[in-house]
């Protein structure tokens, strides 16, 4: 009897034991499975998403609108064409002097595709052109200066895209029909990124010169890191709208303000704020003559400026060796200007033109 009760025992503990371990091990599998199901996952998340060439910044663009020219659009400034339309959205916004002391802007985009409204467009310059041909950019207006269309017609590899002479006015550019009704006609000229994709959809070869060309050395770690302290600049040397830059320690931003008063996109409702604002002296010329009192700016060459970062300044120095070639940006050593990742204010000035810079803001 004791014999079979023991054996009853043995069987017992063998069957309570069993399952046990059964359970232990299925748990363990269970543990690697989910791990090496999270680690895939964390990889696939932790992809690098692309970089847009022209701020540096991770983007959703797809690859081929990355490898694509850029557009510049030229964007009327004076107090008369304001509010302007998408100027806050552009990776780099250049500002120069136009014609009688009133300067003009020109945007340009990676990709536009998502803009709802640019404008007003405006005429060309020569100048913007050079600096749109730094970029290899296509380059879209609404007419010109004598000079710029000279410039165009001369340039074989610059795609311009007028809506005068050109025959884009009613496709890629239309009259704003609300602005028709209180601006000038100058001022009315808008376009969009639905028709700018659809534009440049027609075209074949549309890939820049060079695939691997960003607009400047990005880099977080930036050359400003270690500049003077400048929270507010005034560029006094544009003297109609005296345009200042104050540095916003929240955003880590500089928001722009000019005539006095905030610079705001009438379409987006919002202030124009870049990560980055560079200053560049470029020799300026008067053009004999000319009842509009029109300039011309000498893009080509090598000069000085400043770079402007998280409330830092630097001084800097720029060279370009022809019209279609990269600006060239180094620090005062001599070596590759390290700029941080954002969008960025682009302003020329005459050489010796005075800029005004204050460590703190009033």
């Amino acid at each position: 009897m004791k014999k079979i009760i023991a054996l009853c025992l043995c069987l017992c503990i063998l069957a309570g034991c069993a399952p046990k371990n059964v359970t232990e091990n299925t748990s363990v599998s269970s543990e690697v499975k989910t791990e090496t199901r999270s680690t895939t996952e964390a990889t696939t998340t932790a992809a690098p998403m692309p970089l847009n060439p022209l701020t540096g910044l991770e983007t959703e663009s797809d690859e081929a609108v990355l490898l694509r020219k850029p557009v510049a659009i030229m964007i009327g400034n004076s107090p008369d064409a304001l509010p302007q339309f998408g100027v806050s959205k552009a990776d780099i916004l250049v500002e120069m002097m136009a014609e009688g002391g009133i300067t003009r802007l020109m945007g340009i985009w990676q990709d536009p595709s998502g803009m709802e409204r640019i404008g007003s467009v405006r005429s060309a310059r020569p100048y913007f052109i050079d600096m749109a041909q730094w970029l290899d950019a296509y380059f879209l207006h609404f007419g010109g200066s004598v000079p710029a269309y000279n410039a165009i017609a001369e340039r074989d590899d610059l795609k311009a895209l007028d809506g005068i002479r050109g025959g884009y006015e009613g496709s890629l550019f239309v009259r704003d029909s609300e602005r028709r009704k209180q601006f000038k006609l100058e001022h009315t000229v808008v376009t969009s990124g639905e028709r700018i994709e659809e534009t440049l959809a027609k075209f074949e070869n549309t890939e820049r010169k060079n695939p691997d060309q960003t607009a400047f050395g990005f880099d977080e770690n930036h050359s400003a890191k270690n500049g003077s302290a400048a929270e507010k600049l005034t560029i006094d040397y544009f003297t109609i709208n005296k345009p200042y830059f104050v540095y916003d320690e929240n955003s880590g931003n500089y928001l722009r303000y000019q005539y006095k008063q905030a610079h705001h996109d009438g379409e987006y409702d919002e202030n124009i704020a870049v990560k980055n604002v560079i200053i560049l002296e470029m020799p300026f010329e008067p053009v004999p003559g000319d009842p509009l009192k029109i300039v011309e700016v000498q893009t080509t060459g090598s000069g000085a400026g400043k770079y402007f970062a998280d409330g830092k300044v630097v001084d800097i120095k720029w060279s370009k060796d022809a019209y279609n070639e990269p600006l060239v940006l180094k620090d005062s050593d001599g070596k590759e200007l390290k700029v941080c990742p954002g969008q960025t204010y682009l302003g020329v000035i005459k050489t010796g033109g005075k800029l005004t810079i204050e460590e703190k803001a009033q």
